[in-house]
């Protein structure tokens, strides 16, 4: 039974005016050298997290990996899952690069495809695909409901989809530090207003249902670092600031925050790293579903 078309009804629900009918879109941290490295550094310190409840069944499997980037995600899923192969897409030549070159073994033993393209018109036919990888991606996009509905499309039934998005609401550091609060609120805004939503993990299950995926599930990933645990603590104050720190350059060419500003920010976390009773919480928010 052929698949009922979804994209063509889905609406964008949620997002700022600038991304409505709009395929263009920026990415908040950029395309460098530095960035691609911290993000196979980021795949790595999530690893554990973000993989914790993820499982497809035993057997040879398709698995659609959209906004694939550098493939920093793929090698943990083809080293997590060995029975997998995987189909990447990406829409940056310069993460595809990045990407190809990193995986060329994996390439010649046909374990991953990279094409480049769309999430919201993938390079792949209908209900060709046993499962689909989504991380970190729809906070990007400016019509993430037409990304789902294209997943699905290229789904079999009874495939499973895992989302992993942050949720930057929920965000706590002690000692006070409001600095990184106006910061925080640029590098949130900014996003928003060229299309992006650094909320989107609240909104995985309304847009996995517009979808048509049933059988949704959603989970709240949260990272909270106390004296209980210093070392972690210091460990995710260091990388949080990293992660920060990568959406500087497009923050200062808009004027959206100044060099004495992030001088004030690194403070505060250098300072958050060595109290002995500061406090970090932040979360993601994890979704799996089932193509029906």
């Amino acid at each position: 039974m052929k698949k009922k078309n979804l994209k063509k009804s889905t609406k964008q629900k949620i997002n700022s005016p600038k991304a409505l009918g709009e395929d263009h879109y920026e990415y908040l941290h950029g395309y460098s050298s530095t960035e691609q490295k911290r993000l196979f550094e980021q795949a790595q310190f999530y690893e554990q997290s973000v993989y914790e409840d993820i499982d497809w069944p035993k057997g040879a499997l398709q698995i659609l990996e959209p906004g694939c980037g550098v493939g920093a995600q793929s090698d943990i899923l083809m080293r997590r899952f060995p029975q997998l192969n995987l189909s990447c897409v990406d829409r940056s030549p310069e993460q595809l690069k990045t990407a190809q070159k990193y995986h060329q073994k994996n390439m010649k033993q046909g374990r991953v495809k990279f094409y480049k393209g769309e999430a919201t018109e993938l390079p792949l036919g209908e209900s060709s695909h046993d499962g689909a990888f989504v991380c970190y991606l729809l906070e990007h996009v400016p019509k993430p409901a037409e990304v789902l509905a294209e997943i699905h499309r290229v789904l079999k039934p009874g495939a499973k989809i895992y989302c992993t998005e942050v949720f930057n609401a929920a965000f706590y550091l002690a000692p006070y530090a409001p600095a990184t609060l106006k910061y925080y609120f640029e590098f949130n805004d900014h996003q928003w207003e060229t299309g992006g939503n650094p909320f989107m993990g609240a909104h995985l299950g309304s847009l996995l249902s517009d979808a048509g995926f049933k059988q949704i599930q959603t989970k709240m990933i949260y990272f909270q670092l106390d004296k209980r645990t210093p070392k972690q603590r210091t460990e995710h104050c260091n990388f949080f600031l990293k992660l920060l720190e990568s959406a500087s350059p497009e923050l200062l060419k808009t004027k959206r925050v100044t060099p004495s500003l992030i001088k004030e920010v690194k403070n505060e976390w250098v300072k958050a790293a060595n109290d002995p009773d500061s406090i970090l919480f932040y979360s993601m928010i994890q979704a799996s579903a089932v193509a029906l």
